[in-house]
C-alpha cells in the first residue's frame, strides 16, 4: 500500500521582484519534505507494512502550468491520463526502503 504527497520539483528564488511567494515557496516545500519524513517514521513504527512516498508527475498540461509550459520540452510535458500511469508505474516499484523518499514521475529520486 502506498500513500503520496506531490509537490514541486524545484524552488527558484528570484530576488528583487517584490514577491513573497518564492519564498513561501521554498518554505512549503520544506514543511512537505518534513511531513513526508516524520509520516513515514510514525507510519513504519505502527504499520510497517504501508509506504509513504512524495510523488512529482512531472509537468502536467493544465491551466495551472500553462504559463510555464513553454520552457518544457514536449517530450516532458504530460496529459493527465499519461501523469497518472508514470506515476502508478513509480507506486507499483516502491517497498518500504522506499518509504520517506521523494520521486520524479520517471522513478528517479528526488533529493529533499
Amino acid at each position: 500500500t502506498a500513500s503520496s504527497l506531490c509537490f514541486p520539483r524545484k524552488a527558484e528564488i528570484r530576488p528583487g521582484e517584490g514577491s513573497s511567494r518564492p519564498v513561501i515557496h521554498v518554505h512549503e516545500k520544506s514543511g512537505l519534505n518534513m511531513l513526508l519524513k516524520s509520516l513515514a517514521i510514525e507510519t513504519k513504527r505502527l504499520r510497517p507494512e504501508l509506504i509513504v512516498a512524495g510523488l512529482h508527475p512531472g509537468t502536467v498540461d493544465s491551466p495551472l502550468s500553462r504559463p510555464f509550459s513553454r520552457r518544457v520540452a514536449p517530450e516532458k510535458l504530460f496529459n493527465r491520463e499519461q501523469a497518472a500511469d508514470h506515476l502508478l508505474k513509480v507506486v507499483n516499484i516502491l517497498n518500504s526502503d522506499h518509504s520517506g523518499r521523494t520521486f520524479a514521475w520517471d522513478g528517479s529520486e528526488i533529493a529533499p
